[in-house]
């Protein structure tokens, strides 16, 4: 359950930030670089991705014999990965040229420490 708390809270907090920076920012060609985008391009992903995952550890909790469900949500983080970041970002890349030296410093997914300054 803290796991699904902790994912929404993720959720909430990064549209949040993204939504200020669109009503602060009206350069479109910048990109947010604030807040939990300065550790993750995409924290509103992984707190989606981070739900999925909490919810099947309730489910396994309860239901063990039930283990193989784990297909959920490990389709969703593959989705996440290989899909939906990959389409995202060659689409800000499109609008946002510069948008390249932020993904060289910061994760795609997983909050993480800036690679570099």
């Amino acid at each position: 359950f803290l796991i699904c708390f902790v994912a929404i809270a993720i959720q909430a907090v990064s549209d949040i930030q993204m939504d200020s920076f669109k009503k602060r920012n009206k350069n479109r060609a910048d990109h947010i670089d604030r807040g939990l985008w300065r550790y993750s391009r995409h924290p509103n992903y992984f707190g989606e991705v981070l739900f999925w995952w909490g919810i099947w550890l309730m489910q396994l909790s309860l239901e063990p014999g039930l283990w193989f469900t784990v297909a959920g949500p490990l389709l969703m983080t593959l989705l996440f990965i290989f899909v939906s970041i990959p389409m995202m970002e060659k689409y800000i890349l499109g609008k946002i040229p510069s948008y390249n030296k932020y993904q060289k410093k910061v994760s795609a997914l997983m909050p993480w420490i800036r690679l570099r300054t």
